[in-house]
């Protein structure tokens, strides 16, 4: 039986694809797909009544005359089948083509006859799976008319935009509207998300294969793409007119058109500088952070490079602060010279201030805050403890003229940079909800296979076992921002003790090597920074305090009985980032530097008869896991050219290694030359990674299992997106 056409209303266009409702034929952005008769049929008829169920008897009725000998029920699931392969979708995540039980079907997707739909020349999608919101209006009533609803947010906005910044009072907002966008499952979330001014692209960083990549995703299109040329990529920012973005990979700054045609490299970060981000200005100029040369004055400086490439990078003055704080330069005030900085120290010492490049100066704006953008309406958002504030701003003064009040709860946050959201001039948010790392503590053998610790998943970070492998220091967090507590788990008793409290942030924490004491990082002395304390297990005396540094964060790494010393991780410093230092624990207890470079070195471990530092070495072009002789500092062995949370085999002749999700082998031989093998694979898996601070790999006393937490990864990541959230903005900060 051949096809025969349902409607005048034809060709009909939906996301990428095209259907001739008078003919059958279905395209793929112009390329003709295979559908057979039935399937085609089965199309025409939903695409007639989008968004509204169509039963299974009118389907039976139109489709399957009474003379018709065919098995009903079996030949509709297979002609729905059919069509679902054509059209990539699928019935458990549909795009398209929603089950309704023990009813129907429904065609979810925007539809448009072409004269209505943008050109389709992009490249081909990966996937994309949007999920309504389940407390907003229906659902598949979203899904049809989002497009609609977004062009005519934009056309309204493009329209009254100038409005909007000078007399809000003239403009009644539309209603706000809300919507998921689901990752693709083969991609890891990272906590990085950016909206270009129109509101019409999201550019977003996500892990896929392990490893990270910028991803586009347009608002009026339901695939999400790739950028080409950005594998490695963190911190995205767009260009004003939303044509190209910037970001930092390979210790670069760099800018890509977002179809990934055409890239451009823009400046060189110092090695192992990780500490920036970017601000594209209207005028032209991208804004980053860098340290200065070496002969500057030490305080990490911003520096300004024009966006086309044609001139070299150049340092702003910026007068040092009180304490060594991290600056990131935020926005523009308009129509002004002055920009808002955000100046980190510590997690409970951050703020916004106000930064005139000219004077060199900056005077404080908000306390306890990270990140900030201006919005058009004359509001500075900023972000706490996973909460997003707004605040009236008088740009020309530079002030707040109100305290800022709490708009949106629940927001990630994008490190120490603010929050994983962004805001568009038409008022278009989007944001990546905040989600605790959940972790599943095992034991792992050389060959990979697993044992699950009796505990239930949860934020657990590992921090080191003890000599027997009896207990383990875990940090788990609390509420608050940088709020933690430590913890001794008894592997045999199942049971949890806590040790300390802190508000750094994060601690880090080692075994005595007879298990009866720990030496951890803490802020409990009321510092600025994270020392080194001393704690007795079961005694009930206060730490003895073992350093006062007001000025560098300080934790501990290993403890070696056969050294009698401590070795701990140092920073972060202006000119040689993370150091390595040692503590003796005899009588004498002056630390001492032992690896002071302008490289980063960190989570320095001793072999077991303490004659040698493994340690993380990020040289930018030659980072990895590397060996000393302690403590005479010499003859420096490279093992690896990547890896982390190095540790050692009982007989010190093998050092073990993370490599991203891989955990690695190395044999190392000492002696006067020291020589190293080959490294090799022992297993890989999804484990939480470490950090500057903390290991994410313990070995057991024998060298034959493994102790880490297992990454227990969400379903799939998500982006919130909100339309028109302008109008909740005003209603919320009681602005008129």
């Amino acid at each position: 039986m051949e096809f025969t056409g349902r409607t005048s209303q034809s060709p009909v266009r939906f996301s990428v694809f095209e259907f001739d409702c008078a003919s059958g034929e279905l395209r793929r952005k112009g390329v003709r797909q295979k559908l057979q008769d039935q399937p085609a049929r089965i199309l025409a008829l939903l695409l007639e009544h989008p968004g509204e169920v169509v039963t299974r008897e009118r389907l039976q009725a139109e489709l399957w005359p009474r003379d018709t000998f065919v098995e009903f029920d079996a030949g509709l699931n297979a002609g729905v089948k059919k069509l679902r392969y054509a059209l990539g979708d699928s019935a458990e995540t549909p795009l398209f083509i929603e089950t309704v039980p023990r009813k129907g079907y429904r065609f979810i997707a925007p539809v448009a006859p072409p004269q209505a739909a943008p050109p389709v020349n992009e490249p081909a999608p990966i996937t994309d799976q949007p999920a309504p919101n389940p407390t907003s209006a229906p659902a598949h009533r979203l899904r049809i008319y989002l497009p609609v609803l977004i062009a005519g947010a934009m056309a309204l906005a493009a329209g009254m935009g100038w409005w909007i910044g000078r007399s809000t009072s003239q403009v009644q907002p539309l209603s706000p509207g809300r919507f998921e966008i689901r990752l693709p499952d083969d991609q890891s979330q990272v906590n990085q998300i950016t909206i270009s001014r129109d509101g019409s692209k999201i550019v977003y960083v996500a892990r896929r294969n392990g490893v990270a990549q910028l991803f586009r995703r347009d608002l009026d299109d339901a695939a999400i793409h790739p950028i080409p040329g950005t594998e490695g990529a963190q911190f995205p920012f767009f260009s004003p007119d939303g044509s190209r973005a910037g970001f930092f990979a390979d210790n670069k700054l760099k800018t890509v058109a977002l179809d990934g045609t055409e890239s451009n490299e823009l400046a060189r970060l110092a090695p192992g500088f990780l500490n920036t981000m970017g601000y594209w200005d209207p005028d032209g100029s991208i804004y980053f952070e860098n340290p200065p040369p070496r002969q500057g004055t030490g305080q990490p400086a911003v520096w300004r490079v024009a966006s086309n490439g044609s001139s070299e990078p150049s340092m702003l003055p910026l007068a040092a602060g009180p304490n060594l704080a991290f600056p990131f330069l935020q926005a523009r005030l308009p129509g002004t010279e002055s920009f808002i900085l955000a100046l980190v120290a510590t997690p409970l010492d951050r703020s916004l201030a106000v930064y005139s490049p000219r004077a060199g100066n900056h005077r404080t704006l908000v306390e306890h805050a990270m990140g900030g953008q201006v919005l058009p309406t004359g509001h500075l958002l900023y972000y706490w403890a996973n909460s997003m504030f707004a605040a009236p701003l008088d740009s020309a003064k530079g002030k707040l003229l109100r305290p800022g009040v709490a708009v949106l709860n629940d927001v990630a946050e994008n490190n120490w940079r603010g929050g994983a959201a962004r805001v568009s001039d038409n008022g278009t948010l989007v944001y990546i909800p905040a989600t605790a790392p959940n972790a599943t503590l095992v034991w792992v053998d050389r060959k990979g296979r697993e044992t699950p610790l009796p505990v239930p998943p949860g934020s657990y970070v590992p921090l080191d076992l003890s000599a027997d492998d009896k207990r383990l220091l875990a940090m788990r967090p609390e509420p608050g921002p940088g709020r933690w507590s430590l913890w001794s788990y008894d592997l045999g008793a199942n049971t949890w003790q806590r040790l300390a409290r802190g508000g750094g942030v994060r601690t880090a924490a080692v075994w005595s090597p007879d298990g009866t004491e720990i030496i951890y990082a803490s802020d409990e002395h009321g510092g600025v920074y994270s020392n080194l304390f001393r704690r007795r297990i079961g005694d009930n005396m206060p730490p003895e305090r073992l350093t006062i540094n007001p000025a560098f964060g300080q934790f501990p790494s290993s403890w070696s009985g056969a050294a009698n010393a401590l070795a701990f991780s140092e920073g972060i410093h202006p000119d040689t980032n993370v150091d390595v230092w040692v503590l003796p624990l005899s009588a004498y207890r002056k630390p001492e530097a032992f690896l002071h470079e302008p490289a980063s070195e960190s989570l320095a471990s001793f072999s077991p008869d303490g004659k040698w530092l493994a340690y993380v070495k990020n040289a930018g072009s030659h980072p990895g896991i590397f060996v000393r002789s302690y403590p005479s500092g010499g003859g420096e062995t490279q093992l690896s050219k990547a890896g982390s949370s190095p540790c050692w085999s009982p007989d010190g002749r093998e050092i073990f290694y993370r490599a991203g999700g891989a955990v690695m082998s190395v044999p190392f031989e000492p002696g006067p030359r020291p020589r190293s093998g080959e490294a090799k694979l022992l297993f890989s898996g999804s484990y939480m990674p470490g950090n500057l601070w903390t290991r994410s790999l313990l070995v057991s006393h024998d060298g034959k299992r493994f102790l880490l937490a297992r990454r227990e990864e969400p379903k799939s990541g998500q982006i919130n997106v909100v339309l028109n959230w302008f109008s909740e903005l005003h209603r919320l900060t009681g602005a008129r």
